[in-house]
């Protein structure tokens, strides 16, 4: 019999009512079994349904309520690209602190997602190679890229270094 998994989350249109309230009923439902993932989560910057602002907390807020849970996230992302890339290493380690040795590679694969949405993004766009690494540099032996089995640029670099050739 197959297994059905949910992911609980606050949608970006839906942030402008992210509050106290529904942070815990979310915090309450993600101690379900069920409850495979938090999301979707993220930033739209099309719709704006919800203020900026709002939507940039409600991230936030929600991103600590998957590092608390030890779950990983389902992203919405939609013209906020360039909020996504600021995800720096020192938000990183300062995200980092305190997880549970066994939980960081959600955070890392998360990460990492978000890096692969960009850069199929920027490749779609008709980015090159050199373009896509100024954006998006890779590195193949960095512990996020090792902690994710599957990095969805891998191939896509090869891909244009073969058309380069």
């Amino acid at each position: 019999m197959p297994r059905v998994r949910i992911a609980v989350g606050c949608h970006p249109h839906n942030a402008k009512y992210y509050d106290d309230g529904l942070e815990a009923d979310l915090r309450r439902m993600l101690k379900d079994p069920r409850v495979a993932a938090l999301g979707e989560i993220g930033l739209d910057y099309h719709y704006d349904f919800s203020p900026r602002d709002d939507q940039r907390e409600a991230f936030r807020r929600q991103l600590r309520l998957a590092k608390e849970a030890g779950l990983p996230v389902v992203l919405h992302l939609r013209e906020a690209h360039d909020e996504a890339l600021a995800i720096t290493t020192d938000d990183v380690k300062t995200a980092l602190d305190g997880v549970p040795v066994d939980k960081v590679y959600t955070l890392h694969f998360a990460i990492e997602a978000v890096r692969a949405l960009i850069g199929d993004y920027l490749v779609r766009q008709g980015a090159s190679l050199e373009e896509l690494d100024a954006v998006v540099p890779c590195n193949s032996l960095s512990v996020p890229c090792m902690i994710c089995e599957h990095c969805s640029l891998r191939s896509t670099r090869v891909e244009l270094k073969m058309a380069n050739a």
